[in-house]
């Protein structure tokens, strides 16, 4: 979304904004999304996605300043986007930003990037377990939902009870608290 503002120089109504997303969301490239939008993207999608604009996403954003509202639509602040830390973000492939949107996730990638050599799932657990009672409930849910997804998106390698981080392409630690937001 604040790449697709940032290419404007006025405002864009939330309506189109929700269609150009949904666009984008259903790899349409934004170029080819006339200025009511296609039909394709009027139904359901948009809907979900103004939704998720309005009542979500908008609010956050203004809140942190990065987007102001007017009757006019919605206008990235200017010079936002010129920060380093918005390139980064807005070059990083999609998968890895929904894997750094957890926070568990981004505490284990955390420590791993730390660490020289390969660690045991039951390690990494402990070292994130906000107490030693909750390691069991960590170790469960990093082995079955987010050692898997950090290895989908090419984050870390996770091969016979072994962990290791990969190159990261942004810490996402000070970008998340840059940013103020789950990403």
């Amino acid at each position: 979304m604040l790449a697709i503002l940032g290419d404007r120089s006025a405002p864009v109504p939330v309506d189109r904004l929700a269609a150009l997303v949904a666009a984008e969301e259903g790899g349409r490239s934004v170029d080819a999304v006339g200025e009511t939008g296609p039909a394709d993207v009027v139904g359901e999608k948009r809907r979900r996605v103004r939704l998720t604009l309005v009542h979500s996403t908008l609010p956050a954003l203004e809140d942190v300043g990065l987007v102001v509202r007017s009757g006019t639509g919605v206008a990235v602040v200017s010079g936002v986007l010129e920060i380093p830390t918005f390139d980064r973000l807005l070059s990083t492939p999609e998968p890895v930003l929904r894997a750094f949107a957890n926070v568990r996730r981004r505490r284990a990638l955390s420590v791993l990037t730390t660490r020289d050599s390969p660690v045991d799932p039951r390690t990494l657990a402990a070292e994130i377990a906000d107490s030693d009672a909750d390691t069991d409930a960590v170790l469960t849910t990093l082995v079955h939902v987010h050692l898997p997804c950090l290895a989908d998106t090419g984050l870390i390698e996770y091969d016979r009870g072994r962990v290791a981080a990969r190159e990261v392409p942004i810490d996402p630690e000070p970008l998340a608290a840059d940013l103020r937001l789950a990403v």
